[in-house]
């Protein structure tokens, strides 16, 4: 029965991650790009994101990156101070990617909670030179 539970909760798990992340972007209309970066090879990127993780929500790859342009190396969040130790503070959340080839790649960023709709989208231009 254990077995059972911990396949079928790794199924779930990769269903969700297979929809979420499902192909590469090739092209993007200029009309829904939030912004364009240069990169030089072989240096990083990086995209800060507002973020609140208490409210479940949580930035992620909406798309896979083109592999051979760019390359997920971290993503750190650093919380907004907090002088009042309050609960449920939000901050930015940085992703950082490395230019491994020159070319274009779209990094596209989701905001979700669980398997929900995202709240917000992202998309971002990054051409390694």
């Amino acid at each position: 029965m254990k077995k059972f539970f911990l396949f079928s909760a790794l199924a779930v798990f990769g269903l969700f991650a297979c929809k979420q992340q499902s192909k590469v972007l090739q092209t993007v209309e200029s009309s829904k790009l939030t912004g364009q970066m240069k990169v030089k090879l072989g240096e990083t990127v990086k995209i800060n994101l507002r973020s609140n993780a208490s409210t479940g929500y949580a930035w992620d790859l909406g798309h896979k990156l083109d592999k051979n342009v760019l390359e997920f190396t971290e993503r750190v969040f650093v919380e907004d101070e907090n002088p009042g130790m309050m609960v449920g503070v939000g901050g930015i959340e940085t992703w950082s990617f490395k230019g491994l080839k020159k070319g274009k790649a779209f990094v596209h960023m989701v905001y979700a909670r669980g398997d929900q709709d995202p709240k917000e989208e992202k998309i971002y231009e990054v051409t390694v030179e």
